[in-house]
């Protein structure tokens, strides 16, 4: 086959591997060589709500459901004799497009389905899955669950930061990487186990883990501008990267990221007398 497999000090990055079919790519056990491209609109309304929804290529501040993705978002809607049934399908497609779901995107898939903006947080903040704020480009999960925990999550969970030069949960200083926990993989024959966007790495050690996040970044687009000279290095800050969503729900554009992290996404924040005075905002109302 004209196609390689990759291969990082002995683990394959896919799931599906056991040994005896070696010859096999990683497009032949995903069968991502069958699907070919997948369109921003979708194909049939059938299908416009299968596609992965943590992406590499993303745009934080991208206006949603706009051009192709409006025509994907009237399909999916199509599937449904009830507005609501779409709701998960659209945060889906709404992270698929910024990467993340905050609350700006939640207000605009409430206005898009007729749902109250708290009904809508209350069910995004549910779910893990969901990102309520930027990410890097790789969303790095490791499992630190029973059978990853037993051989070592928590060690490449912390190898993972250091290596990326980050703090759980926050974006990397060149903004390619965001490391959390997740509680389970579901591949506990394979401890420990990673997820990174949409693609699994298994028997993860501490010692792959620098490869493993040199691959990823020769796989990265290089779409960013350099940082600053001036800036502080990864270990000199802390707190850099993280971004508050605010309380209010239907509160679009309030979502900042840190002036010392220009990787983090732009400050979108209105003109300060349109703000109301902070002891008029809502309380924690629909927090999952």
């Amino acid at each position: 086959m004209s196609e390689q497999k990759t291969t990082v000090l002995g683990n394959p990055g896919f799931a599906g591997e056991t040994g005896d079919f070696s010859h096999l790519s990683e497009a032949d056990i995903r069968g991502s060589a069958y699907v070919g491209r997948r369109p921003p609109e979708g194909r049939e309304a059938g299908a416009a709500a299968s596609y992965p929804y943590q992406l590499l290529q993303k745009d934080p501040a991208a206006r949603l459901f706009e051009g192709p993705y409006r025509e994907r978002a009237e399909k999916i809607k199509s599937r449904y004799p009830e507005p609501q049934g779409a709701l998960l399908p659209l945060l889906n497609l709404a992270q698929e497009i910024r990467g993340h779901v905050d609350a700006e995107a939640m207000a605009t898939v409430a206005e898009e389905l007729d749902l109250s903006p708290t009904y809508v947080r209350g069910v995004a903040t549910f779910y893990t899955m969901y990102n309520k704020q930027p990410v890097g480009d790789f969303l790095i999960q490791v499992c630190t669950n029973v059978a990853c925990n037993l051989c070592g999550g928590d060690e490449v969970m912390a190898e993972f930061l250091k290596a990326a030069g980050t703090e759980s949960g926050e974006i990397s200083f060149d903004g390619a990487f965001t490391v959390i926990e997740a509680e389970c993989l579901g591949a506990c024959g394979f401890p420990t186990a990673v997820q990174i966007n949409e693609r699994y790495f298994e028997n993860v050690t501490t010692a792959e883990v620098p490869a493993i996040l040199e691959q990823l970044r020769t796989e990265r687009p290089i779409r960013r501008k350099p940082a600053p000279v001036d800036v502080k290095p990864p270990e000199a800050r802390h707190g850099a990267g993280k971004v508050e969503v605010p309380d209010d729900p239907g509160a679009p554009g309030e979502t900042v990221g840190p002036e010392s992290n220009p990787y983090a996404g732009g400050d979108r924040t209105p003109p300060a007398a349109a703000r109301p005075p902070a002891s008029d905002r809502p309380s924690s109302e629909g927090q999952g």
